[in-house]
């Protein structure tokens, strides 16, 4: 009896799905809730866990405006070739996936990003010459946030990166601050910076 209850428990458990990358190609317009900018014609749905993003080679708009306050993404994906997206409007909530640049374009994030609900993330501009900007704040709220890749992350204008109380920022590769900010947490607060 003991055998078939377990049978019965590990038969029934089904693991959580992942969903079906969501693909931009911005047909309609540059609203980014709209389903018709979306190849299928659905606009992906809001989920930290589950929800990724992809953008490549658009067939109109590549300045989405981010009208779901906030949007959140399991990782964002920029493929190789890629347009220079820029990104106004509400935030992005990104969690263990993180923001992944393949191409070897600029991406400019005009809207607050936000690395919450999960313990690490990562920024990665996988491609040399590859470029992505960040031009408000960018929130760490995750233990660890990891930049890699041969490209540059760069904060732009307004721009600002705070390692907070706790938190660890590990710069792997390239890091310019051009008008924006960066700071950390000072005293024995357990924050570091990693470069």
């Amino acid at each position: 009896l003991a055998l078939t209850a377990v049978l019965i428990l590990v038969l029934s458990f089904t693991p959580a799905a992942r969903s079906t990358p969501s693909l931009w190609d911005g047909s309609s317009s540059n609203v980014f809730g709209l389903g018709a900018n979306w190849a299928g014609g659905i606009a992906p749905s809001s989920s930290l866990g589950s929800t990724d993003l992809i953008f490549g080679t658009s067939l109109g708009a590549i300045d989405p405006v981010v009208n779901v306050a906030p949007f959140s993404a399991h990782s964002i994906v920029f493929s190789d070739p890629s347009e220079a997206y820029t990104f106004s409007g509400n935030a992005f909530n990104i969690g263990l996936g993180g923001i992944v640049n393949n191409s070897s374009q600029t991406i400019t994030f005009g809207n607050a990003i936000n690395f919450s609900g999960v313990a690490n993330s990562s920024i990665e501009v996988a491609a040399a010459g590859g470029v992505m900007t960040f031009n408000d704040v960018v929130t760490m709220a995750t233990d660890t946030l990891t930049l890699t890749g041969p490209g540059l992350v760069k904060l732009g204008n307004t721009g600002s990166l705070a390692v907070g109380s706790l938190k660890t920022l590990q710069v792997n590769r390239n890091l310019e601050v051009d008008g924006g900010q960066l700071t950390r947490a000072y005293g024995n607060d357990g924050s570091e910076l990693l470069i």
